[in-house]
């Protein structure tokens, strides 16, 4: 998937017309993330819109930890970077926390006075005092420093090469289902879910998903964990479905679980009543990975949330 912000679609972006016909224009990228473009290696979740929803946070993040973020500055918009680039990249690495790139696309040079040649340009400062050199190289060795990666073409006309090459390098080092996390969990978690053997991890999994849902902290994380038997799958379709309170007082049924928390959940995922008597619930039917060998999907064996 290659997803662009809105503002990148306008009839006077840098963006090639090619880049943009092949392109999922989402609402929210930029709002959320701070990026102008998001490549991932996967076909879905797909993205529409990302909001406050956690469903469509979730979805996002997804493909996030998959692929890539990144801010797009082309010509004289390198300004814009020198200016905001420590907003930027913590924004971004909020949700990609190793793959945040800025891609510079014009050449960027210095005269003889240590000014900033943009395209053979004198960038000036405000129409009255150019811009640094040294401020350029200062800002990409900042970003770098604070985790972030950087490359620059030398014309617009190179960015569509430049990230169907990243798609195809994001898909060769695709290994396998990951996690939804629409949210952080707490460090405990970590620890308390960590482990080496299949159950351990799907436990992980479990506590992590848990712990994503608004009022639901570690000791009730936990609970629901072991009335789930430790898996995620059963636990999303638990906790999402209020028919369930009627189990309340079956055995290991979490003695605090109530009404506010299934909720909650159903908020939290937009799963609304459907009107007359019909609800809506989530159901978690099967998981797909992408054969790295084949490029094909192929079913989980097992999947490690199941």
């Amino acid at each position: 998937m290659f997803a662009i912000d809105p503002t990148e679609a306008r009839s006077n972006s840098a963006l090639p017309l090619e880049t943009i016909s092949k392109a999922v224009i989402v609402p929210g990228l930029e709002e959320f993330t701070g990026a102008d473009f998001l490549i991932s290696p996967l076909d879905a979740p797909p993205l529409t819109e990302i909001t406050d929803s956690l469903l469509s946070q979730a979805k996002l993040r997804t493909h996030c930890e998959a692929g890539l973020l990144g801010q797009r500055k082309s010509g004289f918009d390198v300004i814009n970077f020198i200016k905001d680039h420590h907003y930027i990249l913590p924004k971004m690495r909020e949700w990609t926390p190793n793959n945040a790139w800025i891609l510079l696309s014009g050449t960027f040079t210095s005269n003889n006075e240590g000014d900033l040649i943009v395209n053979g340009q004198v960038a000036m400062f405000e129409g009255n005092r150019p811009w640094s050199y040294y401020g350029l190289r200062n800002s990409l060795r900042s970003w770098q420093l604070e985790g972030g990666y950087w490359d620059e073409v030398s014309r617009d006309s190179l960015l569509t090469l430049w990230m169907a090459n990243m798609h195809t390098k994001l898909h060769e080092s695709l290994n396998g289902p990951r996690v939804l996390s629409p949210r952080k969990p707490s460090q405990d978690v970590i620890v308390m879910g960590g482990g080496n053997t299949p159950e351990e991890r799907q436990l992980a999994y479990c506590l992590i998903f848990l712990q994503t849902l608004p009022g639901i902290g570690p000791t009730m994380a936990q609970a629901i964990a072991t009335y789930c038997d430790g898996k995620a799958k059963r636990a999303m379709e638990f906790i999402t479905d209020p028919n369930n309170l009627k189990l309340k007082g079956v055995e290991n049924f979490p003695a605090r679980l109530g009404p506010v928390a299934f909720a909650n959940a159903r908020q939290a995922w937009g799963l609304d009543s459907g009107g007359e008597g019909v609800e809506q619930w989530l159901e978690v039917l099967t998981t797909t990975v992408v054969s790295v060998a084949t490029g094909k999907e192929q079913t989980a064996e097992p999947p490690p949330w199941n």
